[in-house]
């Protein structure tokens, strides 16, 4: 990996392990360590997204995420973006990648902005009017997609972390309205597994 110029290296991340007997063994450490960023700057974080579990395209849904700064300076404003994605891991968006190209599996649906936070301070936006597509390599075809929500997917901002701006839930995308009503059925918040993010967009 290339080296960091000074003004790149204000931040480093490294394993936070709980004090406890059970250390002993290699695979408990393995299992239970937490990646934590070491450094002077923000750290964004989707840490839940509430959205539809089924939608018709191309219709309009509305969607309520909470970002928090987990860093340790403010974060400067920033958006969060929506997106209809294939799987659960989210790509930034092509302009901030050298001559790349919009990635083929998600889709974006609207965003919203999210001003200043301190550390340790938290958002909930709540956004309406997302407008339900299928991704290119969906090639049309409806089923089981992912709701996604990824914060500063610009890469506009330094933070401690990279890898962790990104929250999805599932979301079943159709062709045809049942039942009638508005194209969306009742949220179910996002599961509890931890936010991903590739650079990069394909599978």
């Amino acid at each position: 990996m290339p080296r960091s110029s000074s003004s790149q290296r204000e931040s480093s991340l490294a394993y936070w392990l709980p004090r406890s007997e059970e250390c002993s063994s290699s695979a408990w450490a393995v299992e239970h360590r937490h990646l934590i960023g070491i450094g002077a700057r923000p750290d964004l974080v989707v840490s839940s997204l509430t959205g539809p579990v089924s939608a018709i395209s191309g219709s309009r849904i509305s969607a309520t995420v909470r970002v928090c700064n987990q860093g340790t300076t403010a974060s400067a404003s920033s958006t969060v973006t929506f997106v209809v994605s294939l799987d659960t891991s989210l790509a930034p968006e092509a302009p901030v990648l050298p001559g790349g190209v919009p990635p083929l599996d998600q889709v974006p649906m609207g965003g919203a902005n999210i001003p200043s936070l301190a550390p340790g301070a938290c958002i909930t936006q709540s956004v309406t009017n997302l407008q339900v597509s299928l991704p290119p390599d969906a090639q049309g075809a409806p089923g089981a997609r992912f709701l996604g929500a990824y914060v500063d997917s610009s890469l506009a901002q330094q933070e401690l972390r990279e890898d962790n701006n990104t929250r999805t839930t599932p979301l079943t995308v159709t062709n045809q309205r049942e039942g009638g009503g508005d194209g969306a059925v009742e949220p179910v918040p996002s599961p509890p597994s931890a936010p991903q993010r590739r650079l990069g967009g394909g599978a």
